[in-house]
């Protein structure tokens, strides 16, 4: 005669299997979630650094050589490793400077954080040889250049390391100022 139902090694085998399987989908999930969480910092560290770097690159983009009473005053008014101070359309200076891990920024209405976390910022400058759209090299000194090397900025190159958390990014961005070195008649 034959019995119906499962014998007590048979119940044990199936819920030994049935627990390896869970125990490894489990590691599977809890891989997937910590994955998910690590490429979350990452992108929010990539944001919150990123803007801040566009924006002064878009700043930089803009700014104004200004003449008055036939002196011209260049777009970058002052540059060095890890600062920068440029002219704005209304004759305003605008500084950028690295002080200790935070980028700031000091304009008319006082001086802002712009960014913390920041472990290096380092401008390399380019001029025109002497107009506009003439060839490009790097200034004397290619991270301060000469104060009669200022009219004729063309690129600046920054490079800022971030470091947000446990993930550091680093970013290289090179602007193209539209109204450096002055342009002339054509």
């Amino acid at each position: 005669m034959r019995r119906l139902g499962y014998s007590l090694i048979e119940l044990v085998v199936t819920l030994a299997i049935i627990l390896v399987v869970g125990v490894g989908l489990s590691q599977v999930f809890l891989s997937v979630f910590a994955s998910e969480n690590t490429v979350t910092t990452q992108n929010d560290a990539t944001t919150n650094a990123r803007t801040p770097i566009d924006v002064l690159a878009d700043h930089l983009r803009n700014a104004q050589g200004v003449k008055v009473s036939n002196v011209y005053y260049p777009a970058i008014s002052a540059a060095a490793q890890s600062e920068i101070t440029y002219r704005t359309e209304a004759n305003t200076t605008v500084r950028y400077w690295l002080d200790g891990t935070s980028l700031k920024r000091t304009d008319s209405a006082g001086t802002t954080v712009v960014m913390t976390g920041v472990s290096s910022l380092v401008f390399t400058y380019y001029k025109a040889a002497s107009y506009y759209s003439s060839t490009y090299t790097t200034t004397v000194d290619s991270h301060a250049p000469a104060s009669d090397e200022l009219r004729y900025l063309s690129i600046v190159l920054i490079d800022c390391t971030v470091t947000s958390g446990s993930v550091s990014q680093v970013f290289r961005t090179s602007v193209r100022l539209r109204n450096s070195p002055q342009k002339t008649a054509l």
